[in-house]
């Protein structure tokens, strides 16, 4: 049995490895099972409950003997990533610092950024000086390995709302825009990375034939020392950046719309930026969305001040699965608003272990309401996988009441529905893992497709326009619009 003054020990020390005997992590196990049986709403959309039982069964198969707590984290993402739910997962920046510092923080990643076209991966940015890596190189391999036998290891792990696998894929690129990436975690967790580091069997753009180079690997702090994008560390600082690109075109630029901790008047950008727009009959507005998860209901603003009239809000039917949380839970539980521990009146009763949201408690399901004077102008959306929550919702009402014209790849997220809204952080009592489970289930009405919202003007990514540095979304806009195409950002 292993001691508390002993995992004390081991969570503090350098380069530490903590290991929990069976029964520590079965015992961790009958929490989160709990947490997920009478708090998620969406536990069966994709996953029967006969298909979950078999699921668990190979979970706690795996936690047999004793494991450390890198080996935990992946059996338990793999097993969260079969409920096929975009937002119930280890949220890497939910775990508290002991769990960072362990699993997070090594020498291990690889020295650039990337994306995937489809099972190939592709070089952004190099942060490798011993090795010729320009924009557009192809990665075959990586020791041994080919991209795309990594990319399928790594799907398994990766989350993304039904059978969206686009999203999966662009969940698992490393753009260098967050201080956490899918990639940069769970290639090591997965692939022991060796001391002399990384073998590469690359392809340089416009090469037929391959060679070996050997890079050394970084660290959190290298990754993040070549970020770009990342939330302004004060906490009223903008977050979004308008430009004229073009006469009389103006690209929006929303990387993210997580506005929780933020104090920035989002609002009052916004209205200011449609404002100086809806004197100019001639303008049009390019909002670039790519690369935008979501976070905060924006995409309501925004559409307010593109309509004349009231817009119905969400079509989806809200629905929680307790009305109460339950008392036991509640230790290794926490959340912004302590009314998702009781929804009280808000939730009717539907069925066993199903209630109904009171129509109006979300935001999103309110009708959208003109607001200021309305911008008449085209408007383009440029989009991606990664858009894939409140991003999604927007794009979704965008496209069925034809107020832009999108343009990019499928969205993630899912037609069908996703689960979000409210979350409860649920910390395992011995590992510490911080899991993400989402409250409130959004089901569609009807019947849907198993996927995300596709775009207007479907673009396809290339190598050769990678390696050119070419804005292909925002090439193809401004070539609808008679525009002289710029080159990328």
């Amino acid at each position: 049995m292993v001691t508390v003054a002993l995992l004390l020990t081991l969570t503090s020390a350098p380069n530490r490895v903590t290991t929990l005997p069976a029964s520590r992590w079965r015992d961790d196990l009958v929490v989160l099972r709990r947490g997920l049986t009478e708090l998620h709403p969406g536990l069966n959309r994709y996953l029967s409950p006969l298909e979950f039982d078999a699921a668990w069964r190979e979970l706690e198969s795996s936690f047999d003997r004793p494991r450390s707590r890198a080996e935990g984290f992946v059996s338990l993402s793999r097993f969260l990533a079969k409920i096929q739910c975009g937002h119930t997962y280890p949220n890497f920046f939910n775990q508290p610092k002991e769990v960072q510092s362990e699993l997070f923080e090594g020498r291990n990643r690889l020295p650039f950024t990337f994306r995937w076209l489809g099972e190939r991966m592709v070089v952004r940015t190099s942060l490798a000086p011993e090795a010729d890596l320009p924009r557009g190189t192809e990665i075959v391999a990586v020791d041994g390995r080919p991209a795309g036998q990594i990319l399928r290891s790594l799907m398994e792990v990766a989350r993304a709302d039904g059978g969206n696998d686009n999203k999966r894929r662009d969940y698992l690129a490393v753009t260098g825009g967050d201080r956490f990436e899918a990639f940069d975690i769970y290639y090591p967790l997965l692939f022991p990375v060796r001391e002399s580091g990384f073998e590469l069997k690359v392809r340089a753009p416009g090469a037929r034939t391959t060679r070996l180079v050997r890079v050394q690997p970084i660290d959190l702090a290298r990754r993040r020392a070549a970020q770009t994008g990342l939330v302004p560390p004060k906490a009223d600082a903008p977050m979004w950046t308008d430009r004229e690109i073009a006469p009389d075109v103006t690209l929006l630029s929303m990387p993210s719309w997580s506005l929780y901790n933020s104090k920035w008047n989002w609002r009052g950008y916004l209205d200011s930026v449609f404002d100086r727009l809806a004197e100019n009959p001639r303008a049009t507005l390019v909002l670039d969305l790519r690369g935008n998860e979501g976070g905060n209901s924006v995409g309501r603003h925004i559409l307010a001040r593109l309509t004349t009239g009231p817009l119905p809000g969400s079509s989806f039917d809200q629905v929680v699965r307790y009305r109460t949380a339950p008392a036991d839970l509640r230790p290794y539980l926490s959340t912004w608003d302590r009314s998702f521990y009781d929804w009280g009146t808000a939730a009717k009763d539907d069925r066993p272990g199903r209630f109904r949201l009171r129509r109006g408690f979300d935001e999103d399901a309110a009708p959208i309401n003109p607001q200021g004077p309305r911008f008449t102008g085209r408007v383009f959306a440029l989009m991606g996988a990664t858009n894939s929550s409140a991003t999604f919702a927007f794009l979704d009402a965008a496209k069925s009441m034809r107020l832009a014209t999108l343009v990019g790849q499928t969205s993630g997220g899912n037609r069908r529905g996703i689960n979000g809204g409210a979350f409860f952080f649920m910390t395992l009592p011995n590992s510490k893992i911080e899991v993400d489970i989402p409250l409130i289930g959004y089901f569609a009405p009807g019947s849907q497709p198993d996927a995300g919202v596709e775009p207007d003007i479907a673009i396809k990514p290339t190598i050769e326009a990678i390696a050119r540095g070419e804005d292909q979304e925002l090439e193809a806009v401004l070539q609808r619009l008679g525009k002289r195409p710029i080159l990328a950002r």
